[in-house]
C-alpha cells in the first residue's frame, strides 16, 4: 500500500467533529429578556424601594441570611430543617417587598382595601404626604358611595416627582356638605364656583386621563383649591353627587 493510500484512508476513517450551529433560539430568548422581562422587573424593583426603604432591607437581611445558612448547612452535612425554614423566611420577605407595589398599582375599584392602600400611599418614601395629602383624602369612605375609584402611585427616585392619587365616587346630600365645610376651614384653600373652576376641572381631565368620570356640568360645581408645589385640588358636584380628590 502506498503512503497516498495510507492518507486517503485515514482521513477517511477519521471523525471530523461537526460545526456547532449558532442557536438561534437562545439568542431570541436573551433579546426578549433583556428587552423586556429585565427592565419590567428593574423598574418594579426600583419602585419598591421608593415605596419603602425599610422593606428592602428586612427582604436584603433574609436573603443574605439564606446564603449564610446554606453555606453553614452544606459544611456540616445536616439541619435541612433549618435551610427550608431560611427558604420559607426569604421567599415571604421578597413577597412583602412587592406587596406595596401590587397594591397601590392595583385595587383601583376596590372598596375594602380603600384605607389600607390611603395608608401605604400616605407613608411612602421621598415624600411628606400626610403634610399635604392626608388632610384632603377622607381616612374612611362615606356609608353612601358608588362608582368608588382609586388610582394611587408610590415614590420613585427621581427630580421633580410626587406620589399622586386620584380618588373618585358619587355619594349623599349630607356627605357633600360635611365635605364642603371641612375643605372650606382649611388654610390656604381657594373655592372656585362653576364657570371659575372650568380651566382646573379642564386642566385635572386631561392630567388624569379621566374625562369620562367626570361630570360637564358645573352648574353647581365647587372646586376647592389647595396651593402648594404639587397642587391638591377638591371636585365636588352637588347636582349628581360627585367627589373627585387629585393630589
Amino acid at each position: 500500500m502506498t503512503g497516498v493510500e495510507e492518507m486517503t484512508n485515514y482521513d477517511i476513517g477519521c471523525d471530523v467533529p461537526p460545526k456547532k450551529e449558532i442557536n438561534f433560539k437562545k439568542i431570541n430568548t436573551w433579546i426578549l429578556f433583556l428587552n423586556l422581562v429585565f427592565p419590567l422587573w428593574f423598574f418594579t424593583w426600583i419602585y419598591a424601594v421608593g415605596i419603602s426603604d425599610t422593606l428592602f432591607m428586612i427582604m436584603a437581611g433574609c436573603c443574605l441570611s439564606l446564603g449564610v445558612v446554606y453555606k453553614i448547612v452544606r459544611k456540616i452535612g445536616k439541619g435541612k430543617r433549618i435551610l427550608t425554614v431560611a427558604r420559607c423566611i426569604a421567599f415571604l420577605s421578597i413577597m412583602l417587598y412587592y406587596a406595596p407595589v401590587v397594591l397601590l398599582m392595583g385595587f383601583k375599584q376596590t372598596r375594602p382595601v380603600y384605607e389600607l392602600k390611603r395608608w401605604v400611599y400616605l407613608n411612602s418614601n421621598f415624600s411628606a404626604p400626610e403634610e399635604f395629602y392626608g388632610k384632603f383624602l377622607p381616612e374612611k369612605l362615606p356609608s353612601e358611595c358608588r362608582d368608588y375609584f382609586f388610582s394611587t402611585q408610590g415614590s420613585v427616585i427621581a427630580q421633580d416627582y410626587h406620589p399622586s392619587s386620584v380618588l373618585m365616587f358619587h355619594t349623599d346630600k349630607a356627605a357633600i356638605d360635611s365635605y364642603a365645610a371641612y375643605y372650606m376651614s382649611l388654610d390656604n384653600v381657594q373655592l372656585k364656583i362653576d364657570e371659575e373652576a372650568q380651566s382646573d376641572i379642564e386642566w385635572m381631565e386631561g392630567f388624569t386621563k379621566m374625562r369620562k368620570h367626570f361630570s360637564y356640568d358645573v352648574s353647581s360645581c365647587e372646586l376647592y383649591y389647595y396651593k402648594s408645589r404639587f397642587p391638591v385640588v377638591v371636585l365636588l358636584v352637588r347636582q349628581t353627587g360627585l367627589v373627585v380628590i387629585f393630589t
